[in-house]
């Protein structure tokens, strides 16, 4: 089995040694790295130039004549990885050192698994542990503890994603149907969901990278504080609700005649929600008949995050 690492810089020139360091360090070697620069501006590239010299395996290193932005740079990293395993690499944390071990060892005891991810300890700028995982993040609640458990992902990717990109691995037989990536969508969130749609995709328990919260990250997993739920609840909604529905529209596109009707029904349910959510009149009162119809048929408990979602759509600016 061929494993493969896909890694994107951008002006990463901080703390890419030490991901790379993690990365040649492993107890079970990659055979490919796949670094792909964003036309770093500083000096990124020639420090991926140096640490290349030295690799244990082979690196293939792009440059980027113009920045592609994050998320075609990850998609051009996820092409050019020819390995039977890609697993994907942001350029400013720090892998345990059995981290594609573990991975190796999902994939080989069940050749139906097409993706895998993992837990990740959060720490800051100079690896300290903020005391608290990534699934505390995310406020993983009983519910989809259990379904990471079990495996049945799916229902609980369409409320919501879970899956962070920097702690993902999938089958390469996987890229055609995953990419490319609508524009819409973020990276993980998109890989994740089309390959949840077979039952497919495994959570890994175990904290296998160090997830480092800085000021320049792209998407960070800082835990929510209740000032910052209060502040999100005030914030409109509606554009959030548009790009996700563009993005399960897209879905729904890519799964036709490759997931199950039953998989393809729910995700039709998704958008019938996305879309009565996003007509809801600006003036709050005329809202309630709406909401209390998307209450009887229980779709805000299905695809959204219930009586959050509720009292968001009841009271917030539209």
């Amino acid at each position: 089995m061929k494993i493969g690492v896909a890694l994107c810089t951008y002006n990463g020139e901080r703390f890419v040694a030490t991901q790379l360091q993690s990365i040649f360090g492993q107890t079970r070697a990659p055979d490919l790295v796949t670094a792909c620069d964003d036309a770093s501006t500083d000096g990124t590239f020639p420090l991926l130039q140096g640490l290349a010299s030295g690799a244990p395996c082979r690196v293939d290193l792009v440059r980027n004549p113009a920045n592609l932005g994050y998320l075609r740079n990850f998609e051009q990293a996820i092409g050019r990885c020819e390995a039977d395993i890609v697993v994907l690499s942001d350029q400013d944390d720090e892998w345990r050192a059995d981290r594609l071990e573990r991975i190796e060892r999902a994939f080989a005891a069940d050749p139906a698994v097409g993706a895998v991810f993992s837990d990740a300890e959060i720490v800051d700028e100079r690896l300290a542990s903020l005391g608290y995982g990534l699934l505390q993040a995310l406020h993983a609640d009983r519910a989809e503890r259990e379904a990471l458990s079990t495996g049945r992902l799916f229902p609980v990717l369409l409320k919501r994603n879970l899956v962070t990109g920097a702690t993902l691995a999938f089958r390469r037989s996987w890229v055609p149907m995953v990419l490319p990536i609508p524009q819409a969508a973020v990276h993980d969130e998109w890989i994740a969901l089309v390959i949840a749609a077979s039952g497919s995709l495994r959570f890994l328990p175990d904290r296998l990278i160090r997830y480092r919260q800085h000021g320049g990250n792209q998407i960070g997993a800082r835990r929510l504080t209740v000032g910052d739920r209060a502040r999100l609840l005030a914030t409109p909604r509606r554009a959030q609700n548009e790009r996700v529905l563009s993005v399960m529209k897209a879905l729904a596109g890519r799964l036709a005649g490759e997931a199950a009707p039953a998989t393809r029904a729910e995700v039709e349910h998704k958008i019938e929600h996305l879309e009565r959510r996003i007509r809801l009149p600006a003036a709050r009162l005329p809202r309630v008949p709406g909401v209390i119809a998307e209450i009887a048929n229980a779709r805000y408990f299905r695809y959204s995050s219930g009586w959050r979602a509720i009292v968001r759509d009841l009271l917030s600016p539209m």
